[in-house]
């Protein structure tokens, strides 16, 4: 990037933007450890399968946060921000 672009702002406005189906898939991802943890716990209830079903819920939250964030960040997602939405909410409600 130009001293010119970070002078004036521009750098921001010509960032590259983040990969967002690497995020997604990372989502979703990470929804199905979230269901093969909760599969684990009906089969075996403990205290540990609980609390690994809770902690795969909290990092998949904070891979939601994560996308939103970046999404509204961004200047040009390659994808509908609509379409991106609708990907992330359907992997979070299985």
């Amino acid at each position: 990037m130009s001293w010119l672009a970070k002078k004036t702002g521009l750098d921001q406005f010509l960032k590259k933007d983040e990969d967002f189906y690497k995020m997604l898939l990372d989502q979703a991802s990470k929804a199905r450890e979230g269901i093969e943890a909760l599969q684990k716990f009906v089969i075996e209830p403990s205290p540990m399968n609980a609390k690994r079903v809770k902690e795969i819920e909290e990092e998949a939250d904070e891979y939601r946060k994560v996308l939103i964030e970046k999404l509204h960040q961004s200047f040009a997602p390659p994808m509908d921000r609509e379409d991106i939405s609708l990907c992330r909410g359907r992997s979070m409600t299985l």
